[in-house]
């Protein structure tokens, strides 16, 4: 493993200039529509196809691997070169990571079923009171966690593997609310098949996302350099606004 991690290293900091040669590299990432979508053993969405280009144009082949973001968070720890997306960068995590490339921004707020018109929320620590399923090791958990929220047992704060499963927790009544963004919301409810109208929106968590293309600290810094200049280069040619669309921000 070590000999593999060294061979890898070592090909990216080298690089190459045909692609049937270029150097793969682990790009770890979870399934949260719309940026990153599952259709059959192909990965895809908008945020996945920005980052596959900027990933090619530093003369690389990504390796795009689908997984719980707590599996996400824990191989990127690992001594092994990999990319991560989408994260958002926060001040905790800011040493722990090479920041490559901003991607996108987003906003959350707290869902609710529509039938549970007995939920009034108007500030972020009324939403104490109720049960709140979030993502494992995600932003918007950590966020909840350091403004009150309890985990546990019989805290207030429900863990899940990622927001498809916050959403059936949600629809099932099992939890009372949920911090999802409205785009994940609508394409996640399309990946379930279930009708967006069955969630009513209540408050902005207060938390905006600034999601990213990282690097861990394994990946050399000149790899680091060229995917950000790749990145550059494809959004002076207007790449960006193309590939995104909708999320170009």
């Amino acid at each position: 493993m070590i000999q593999a991690l060294c061979v890898l290293g070592a090909a990216l900091s080298v690089g190459v200039g045909v692609a049937a040669e270029m150097p793969r590299i682990p790009v770890l990432t979870e399934e949260v529509p719309p940026h990153v979508v599952l259709r059959g053993d192909t990965v895809t969405g908008p945020t996945t196809e920005w980052v596959r280009a900027i990933v090619k144009r530093a003369g690389l082949q990504p390796d795009i691997q689908v997984r719980a973001w707590k599996a996400v968070v824990q191989l990127a720890e690992r001594p092994e070169p990999v990319l991560i997306y989408p994260i958002v960068r926060t001040p905790e995590r800011e040493a722990a990571y090479q920041w490559v490339a901003r991607l996108t921004t987003g906003r959350s707020y707290l869902y609710r079923l529509a039938a549970r018109d007995d939920i009034r929320i108007a500030k972020l620590a009324d939403a104490r009171r109720y049960q709140t399923a979030a993502v494992r090791k995600d932003v918007r958990t950590e966020y909840l966690l350091n403004n009150g929220f309890t985990g546990g047992p019989d805290g207030s704060l429900v863990e899940t593997t990622d927001n498809a499963e916050s959403l059936r927790l949600l629809k099932l009544g099992r939890v009372d609310l949920v911090p999802i963004a409205p785009a994940a919301l609508e394409a996640t409810c399309a990946k379930l098949g279930i009708g967006t109208d069955e969630f009513v929106r209540t408050i902005p968590t207060g938390l905006t996302m600034d999601f990213y293309l990282a690097a861990n600290k394994a990946v050399p810094a000149d790899v680091v350099e060229r995917l950000a200049s790749a990145q550059r280069q494809l959004a002076a040619e207007g790449a960006y606004q193309q590939i995104m669309g909708a999320l170009a921000n």
